[in-house]
């Protein structure tokens, strides 16, 4: 990741690190996803925001996660929704 990369989607506040990031949907209404990372480490924070870019598809779509630094086991689980 490079480091304007960072400057787009990390974000410092109250000295952790939190993912932002925002798009569009096929109606032109802007969607936004943020989480923190609950680090205070830049390096940790980078691998935790590649963790988050490489679902990032499923992210879009609306699916629930547990990511690996959340959680009671520190693994990712997803959570499987119903639309009935």
């Amino acid at each position: 990741m490079t480091y304007k990369k960072d400057r787009k989607n990390l974000r410092r506040r109250f000295n952790k690190y939190n993912f932002r990031k925002s798009w569009r949907d096929e109606n032109g209404n802007l969607k936004s996803f943020s989480v923190t990372l609950d680090t205070t480490s830049l390096t940790v924070a980078r691998k935790r925001a590649g963790e988050i870019l490489g679902r990032w598809d499923e992210v879009k779509a609306g699916t629930g996660f547990e990511w690996s630094w959340q959680g009671e086991y520190n693994r990712t689980t997803v959570m499987e929704r119903r639309l009935d």
